[in-house]
């Protein structure tokens, strides 16, 4: 139902709809109407901090922590260029962030107002996933609405709202959206089950854990394919603790910069790629060798084959995903792969 309310209030109330229940904010010249909103909604919790620089690292890192979308608010100008580095690092890291940031009024765009940039539109948009500057009060739930939506969907990632001065003191007719799942994809039965068999079918398999698996919460699904198969894990270092690191499958010993690890890959004559797009930063720099018989489940299509060649593609949450493949692995005797649990204990 559409209700008139100021710009401020319909940033304030879209945020609230999403399931927000902490706002990281530094009070300044152009979002001093959103911070003055802010009083009104007292189920908010407002963190702050001493510069824009600090205020977004202290998002990236409560998203990490929290597995929930920071929302981290900042003026024009050098609100922005401070909050550039801590956003690159969350579009890096698939880290999900909906950055609220404030513009100067629209008849001043472009005429030198204060704290004005040359292109701020085009300096936020060169670093996030996806950005939208509105132009008027009724834009604003949806946008911010898209932009959780974009954070989340797909590969995740920082995303970002620019609200003109002027925007956020007008009244208008704002309709407030319900929070929504982003849609996932799954991968074909006739995948999974060329998965399952290369898998089962395995020698000396390894699983290779990134990120992904992180997002995804998939600790449980994890641990339970690589128990069932008796497969040794590595997870990269921003997938610590996916599976303990006590664990007798973790092989995750100082990193795959070393020999030892590589080894295993080398060996290996099928590897399970778990939410890694295998990049530079997880394992082209260390100049892994991977068998043919590859599988690799993401969240993205974007991320299969870049700079390895994929057997079988699983495109889809991990968690969903891995759940497929084990209750397809299970349909099959187990095997007790003796060869690797040998190979793990020497």
């Amino acid at each position: 139902m559409k209700k008139i309310i100021s710009g401020a209030q319909a940033a304030i109330e879209q945020i609230i709809a999403e399931g927000v229940t902490d706002i990281l904010s530094i009070p300044g010249e152009h979002n001093l109407p959103l911070c003055d909103t802010l009083l009104d909604y007292p189920q908010l919790r407002v963190i702050t901090a001493r510069t824009e620089q600090g205020l977004t690292y202290m998002s990236n890192g409560y998203s990490r922590v929290s597995h929930t979308i920071a929302v981290p608010i900042v003026i024009s100008g050098p609100g922005v260029t401070n909050s550039l580095s801590a956003l690159a690092d969350a579009y890096q890291d698939s880290v999900p962030m909906v950055l609220i940031v404030t513009q100067a009024p629209l008849n001043q765009i472009g005429k030198g107002a204060f704290h004005e940039i040359k292109d701020q539109s085009a300096t936020i948009s060169s670093i996030v996933k996806w950005y939208k500057r509105v132009t008027c009060v009724e834009e604003i739930p949806e946008a911010i609405h898209h932009a959780f939506l974009n954070a989340f969907g797909n590969r995740p990632g920082p995303t970002a709202i620019e609200i003109p001065l002027d925007i956020l003191t007008q009244k208008g007719h704002s309709t407030i959206y319900s929070s929504a799942i982003p849609f996932s994809l799954k991968p074909d039965l006739f995948s999974i089950e060329k998965a399952a068999q290369l898998l089962i079918n395995a020698k000396k398999p390894v699983i290779y854990v990134g990120r992904g698996a992180v997002i995804s919460a998939c600790e449980k699904e994890l641990k339970d394919l690589a128990e069932w198969l008796e497969i040794p894990c590595f997870t990269t270092a921003l997938a610590k603790g996916v599976l303990p690191d006590n664990h007798y499958l973790n092989i995750s010993w100082g990193g795959c910069k070393y020999g030892m690890i590589k080894t295993f890959f080398q060996q290996a004559d099928v590897v399970l790629v778990v939410g890694s797009s295998l990049d530079d930063s997880d394992a082209r720099r260390f100049s892994l060798k991977f068998p043919d018989k590859l599988i690799q489940i993401d969240i993205s299509n974007e991320n299969m084959n870049r700079d390895y060649s994929v057997s079988v593609e699983l495109t889809g949450d991990a968690k969903t995903v891995l759940t497929q493949l084990l209750s397809e692995i299970k349909q099959h005797p187990k095997q007790n792969n003796l060869s690797t649990k040998n190979a793990i204990e020497h």
